[in-house]
Formats: structure tokens, sequence, C-alpha cells
């Protein structure tokens, strides 16, 4: 196929700097690795081209004091490194060899070595965290070029992601600036917590427009296509990890489900103790815990997607805005699929959470129940059995005082003494021993009774 004039490959590519739950440490982390791409050889520490800023709330700062990095070797092309809020986009822009002829190579050959060398050299396989996009765009050489089939030799050339087709991944088309937009997309099937949505623009100008037409609007759709991409991604990168946080919900209510359900079968055990109890109690505590502030990170996915979306629908109408014969309709795509698709599911998924949440409630209430009603026996057990104790200790020292006295003439007159013979100790130690036996057994029988008493009362 024959070759496009001014060609040239984009990519964008988005991580997340500061965030929810995020510490000091993270964020640094994020920073080198961001930074680590157009500064490979400095390993994390801050180059001196680089701006100062900790502006969270800033909407747009561009890092650099020269705006952007140009490539060192051979290759055409640049950095442009911007903070969004929260976010570091990055722009890599090629448009390959210096020297290489634009008619050198065919479309197909020069996309595929442009965007294989930003991969490889240019981002060194350091993919974007929340999400990546690519444009394509040039000039047709010629009127009589068929320019879909020109798009779909661009998009299937790209060395981005493998097995690209056309037909499937295709989502709609349009214009701007008199060029033909082509837009495609292969979805992120696999929930990993990370956006990495295939996204796709081609931008193919039309051959009778001059060079300096074709700068002026693909300045404008820098300008605004990566706040465009950066909202879109953020979309997609939210419910991603929306995902991720309705499988740790389902898993934290599976438990609990467990926890309880179970419980019957253990309680019959005879092995089973109060400590197993209260670790289950203490289990289901720390579920609880977790879950509601899961909970609460599932109903703030749904709202910072409304503030998303409504961003992308703005920065759409701002691009349209620019030039009153554009057709960018293709774009609303997006917008209705997050409304009827990802925001339905969330506030669906969140709903039935937060039931679930009642239920997570009275299940720790039942083991509460439980431990405490065990808690209470084992209370009053110890302190029946005190009691009989005592009883049986208190009888026993009545009865051998009692029986001092009584112990002495028996064992007199079972070991009689001569007279004027003094008593033999062995006597002594009788008569002791006489006397504990009798106490001892007095005690007991009192304790016995004592406790058949207790028994027939706590079960009336």
């Amino acid at each position: 196929m024959s070759a496009l004039n001014y060609l040239t490959v984009d990519l964008f590519l988005y991580d997340l700097c500061h965030g929810l739950g995020r510490d000091s440490e993270q964020v640094e982390v994020a920073r080198q690795r961001f930074w680590k791409r157009l500064y490979p050889e400095v390993n994390g520490s801050k180059p001196a081209n680089i701006k100062d800023t900790d502006a969270f709330f800033a909407s747009y700062v561009e890092l650099l004091d020269g705006r952007v990095e140009v490539f060192s070797d051979t290759v055409d092309g640049y950095y442009y490194p911007v903070k969004l809020g929260d976010t570091y986009a990055l722009q890599v822009d090629s448009s390959g060899e210096k020297n290489e002829s634009q008619t050198a190579n065919s479309i197909q050959d020069r996309i595929k070595t442009i965007s294989a060398d930003i991969i490889e050299n240019r981002i060194r396989h350091e993919h974007g965290d929340i999400g990546e996009n690519w444009l394509v765009w040039g000039q047709l050489n010629d009127p009589s070029q068929d320019v879909e089939a020109v798009a779909r030799a661009c998009y299937e050339s790209l060395a981005s992601k493998q097995n690209l087709d056309w037909n499937r991944d295709y989502s709609g088309k349009g214009s701007f600036g008199g060029a033909n937009l082509f837009e495609l997309e292969h979805p992120d099937y696999f929930p990993d917590g990370r956006n990495r949505n295939h996204h796709v623009l081609i931008c193919l100008f039309p051959a009778d427009q001059t060079k300096a037409q074709i700068q002026e609007t693909i300045g404008k759709l820098y300008r605004h296509l990566i706040r465009l991409f950066h909202y879109r991604n953020k979309v997609l990168w939210l419910y991603e990890h929306s995902r991720w946080l309705k499988g740790f919900l389902k898993e934290a209510s599976d438990k609990t489900d467990y926890l309880v359900g179970s419980l019957p079968d253990r309680m019959k055990d005879d092995q089973f103790k109060f400590r197993e109890l209260q670790e289950r109690l203490a289990i289901a505590l720390k579920i609880s815990y977790d879950y509601e502030i899961r909970l609460s990170y599932l109903y703030e996915q749904a709202a910072a997607i409304k503030t998303n979306i409504n961003g992308y629908r703005d920065r759409t109408a701002k691009i349209t805005s620019m030039d009153e014969h554009a057709d960018l309709f293709f774009l609303d795509r997006f917008v209705a699929l997050t409304e009827a698709n990802y925001l339905v599911q969330i506030e669906a998924d969140y709903a039935v959470f937060s039931s679930a949440l009642n239920t997570l409630d009275k299940a720790i209430k039942t083991i509460q129940g439980i431990t405490e009603i065990e808690h209470t026996q084992n209370e009053r057990t110890l302190n029946q059995t005190v009691a009989i104790a005592g009883v049986g200790i208190s009888v026993a020292s009545l009865a051998a005082s009692s029986l001092s006295d009584q112990a002495e003439n028996i064992i007199q007159a079972w070991r009689p003494v001569p007279a004027n013979q003094p008593t033999p100790v062995a006597n002594f130690w009788l008569s002791a021993a006489l006397i504990l036996l009798l106490s001892l057994a007095i005690g007991g029988l009192a304790a016995l009774i004592t406790a058949a008493f207790v028994s027939k009362t706590s079960k009336k």
C-alpha cells in the first residue's frame, strides 16, 4: 500500500500518582517509575529539567522546563509529560528515523517499526497503570486512496497488541478539521486491577490539505486528546477496580456465611471450646470492618466515574466546538456505554452488598449472643462450683471441731493406754487421721446434697 505523508504514531499513557490509600512511599515509587521511561539512567533521582510540583489539585501542569524531551538518538520524536490532578500523563510522539524517506517502506512496515520502537525503546515495556491510547495520523498522498482501507492497514500493523482485527474492534468513525477519524477498541477481559483496554484513534487527512492546515488541526487535537483519553482511562480503570471490590465483598460475605452456618454442627462436637467461639467472633468482626471499608470504596468508584464521564463529555463538546463541520458522535458511544452499563452495574452491586451488610451484622450479633450465653453459663458453673465447695469445706471444718473429743475416745477404746503411762505418738496420729477422714466424708456428703439442690433449682 502506498505511503502516508507526515506519518506519526503517538502513545498516550497514564499512571496514578496520588490516590486513596496510597502512602508517601507508594507515591514516590510511582514517580520514579514514571520518570524512568524518560531517564532510565538516573535510577529514580530527579533530573535538573523536571519541575518541582506537588500541585495535587492542579488540573494541568507541564512537568518539563522545555515542555518536551526530544529523543536523543536518530529517531524523530519526543516525550511530553504532564500532571493531570492525581495522574501522570505521558505523550510519546514518533515519526520514525529522521533520514528515512516517507516512501521508503509501506505504511504497514513503518507503523509496525515505529510502534515497536515506542514500546521497546521509549517506554521500555513500562505500560500505563491507568491505561493507554494510540493515535496514528498522516496525510493521504493520493485522492484516489481508499480511506478506510488505509485506516485498516494502519490499525492491523500496530505492534501494540497481537492479532488485531479491524472487523472485530471497529467502534465508529467521524471527522474533524477535514480529516477522517476512525476509532477501534479491544476491551480488557482480564480483571487484574489494571486497565488493559486497547484503544486506537486513526486520523487521516485528505491529500489536498496543506502542511500548515494539518499542523493546526493536529495541534488542536493534541491539546484535547491528552485530557479526553485521561477521562476515558479513568472511567475504565475505576470500573476495573470496582470488579475487584465486588469479588472481595462476595468472598467476605461467603466467609461469614460459613462461620455462622457451620456453628451449630461445631457446637455439637464435644471438642468445641469457648475459645473457638471467641476466635470466630474476632474473625467475623475483622471481616465486617474490611467489608464496610470496601463497600464505601465501591460507592466512591461510582461517584468518581460520574465525575470523569462528565469531564469526557465536556471535553468532547469543546473539541466539537472548534469545527462547525465536525462529526464526533462516535465518541458519545463511550458515554452511553458508561452510563448504561458501568454505572448501572456498580450501583446494582452496591445495593446488593449494602443489603448483605445487614445480614453480616445479624451474623455477628448471632455469634456475639452465643458467646455471651456460653460466657454466662461458664461463669454460673464456676460460681456454683465455688459455692458447693465452700459448703463442703465449711461443714468439714465444723465436723473436724466437733469430732475431736470423740475421735480421741474411739482411739483410746481401740488402743487403751495403761495407767500412769504417756499416750503414744501413734495414738495422736491415728486420732488426727480419723478426724480428717470423718470430716472429709461429712463435708463431701454436704457438698453432694448442696449440688443436688442447686441442680434441681436451676432446672426450675
